[in-house]
């Protein structure tokens, strides 16, 4: 199985975070569709999977003759070629065999009585049946007529945006990469073309990976839903409606987890080390001398301060007494003392006018 994998993908753009740490992995025969809202990053993805640009960090691992096709928003075409050159620019013989023949076809059409041409196209129509392109030439004429093609001979500079989209897409879909990468590729199309394009991927023989705000698409074409959001991708099995269902398990998962999140950490910040304070021992009675105070955080306007023997390990619930209003005089031996304390526990931040505990 031919595999395309990335891992720890992080790219930014200016201060913005646009992806950090995301790893995936695209099968043979995987439909995946990439969502997310306007500017989360999917297009800038996009072209780093294409290799058009690179990630800050990060590793993407592939075969050596893996081949990806990518159709861009707006396609680079050459305004100069027909449409018949610009879907058959690819480098392999078989679409150079197939251009020649058509655009000799095309001449011969138009001056059988040329015996120049006329050669051309007999010797061209022998390497079309040695090399058995025949097949592969009605399939390219049968993308080509689906996507509203037509006048094959036409300058890529005469066309509308549209007409553009449609022939980046026949050229694409013409290459039959192991991964097919198509943003928003059912724009300028009719509902026949798209019908028919939902057909031709479902039957793709690669991985496809399309980004698309044509949910029916999504629902029609795809068993994988990755959705980009706030920098972290997220996988999901099945198609857009899945997804739907999918997601909002997750979220109501994790609100759950965020509520016991917010309860943990409220508990937490009833135990939270606000400070360590050391105090003269003589200031104590005992013959295991406290000489640490540990303020902790109870709330905004309590704190809890215990002191323990400086000499033992604090663990809480152990060795410990909790320094209060109630119980100080005890501790202490006289009320000059006890202000002592009040007075040192004061200069440390800890206590606030003469009470210890606050």
């Amino acid at each position: 199985m031919r595999t395309f994998r990335a891992d720890n993908l992080t790219s930014t753009y200016g201060e913005k975070t646009l992806f950090k740490d995301i790893s995936l992995m695209i099968n043979e025969h995987d439909r995946i569709g990439l969502i997310g809202t306007n500017g989360s990053g999917k297009t800038s993805l996009l072209n780093v999977l294409a290799g058009l640009t690179s990630a800050d960090h990060g590793e993407i691992t592939k075969p050596n003759d893996y081949t990806i096709g990518y159709l861009k928003q707006t396609p680079e075409l050459d305004d100069n070629k027909q449409i018949i050159e610009a879907v058959l620019s690819g480098d392999q013989p078989m679409f150079q065999t197939i251009r020649q023949y058509e655009q000799t076809l095309a001449s011969y059409s138009q001056h059988p009585e040329d015996p120049q041409v006329a050669d051309r196209f007999t010797k061209l129509q022998a390497m079309m049946d040695t090399q058995d392109l025949w097949e592969a030439d009605s399939q390219i004429k049968t993308i080509l007529t689906k996507l509203m093609l037509d006048d094959w001979s036409q300058k890529i500079g005469q066309l509308s945006g549209g007409q553009k989209k449609r022939v980046g897409l026949a050229q694409i879909l013409i290459q039959q990469p192991d991964l097919l990468m198509l943003d928003e590729p059912t724009n300028h199309l009719d509902l026949s073309s798209i019908v028919w394009l939902q057909d031709y991927l479902a039957a793709y023989k690669g991985a496809v990976l399309v980004v698309t705000h044509d949910r029916y698409f999504l629902d029609n074409v795809t068993n994988h839903i990755w959705e980009l959001s706030f920098g972290r991708l997220f996988h999901y099995d099945g198609n857009y409606q899945a997804f739907v269902q999918q997601k909002a398990e997750r979220v109501e998962l994790e609100g759950e987890a965020e509520k016991k999140r917010q309860s943990l950490y409220k508990h937490e910040q009833d135990n939270v080390l606000d400070a360590v304070i050391g105090l003269p021992a003589n200031l104590f009675y005992g013959t295991s001398i406290p000489t640490v105070v540990l303020v902790f955080k109870k709330n905004r306007t309590n704190k809890d301060i215990f002191f323990i023997d400086a000499s033992k390990e604090f663990e809480k619930g152990k060795n410990q007494n909790i320094l209060t209003n109630a119980n100080i005089d005890k501790i202490v031996k006289t009320y000059s003392e006890r202000k002592d304390v009040d007075d040192a526990l004061r200069e440390k931040g800890a206590v606030n006018g003469d009470d210890v505990a606050i």
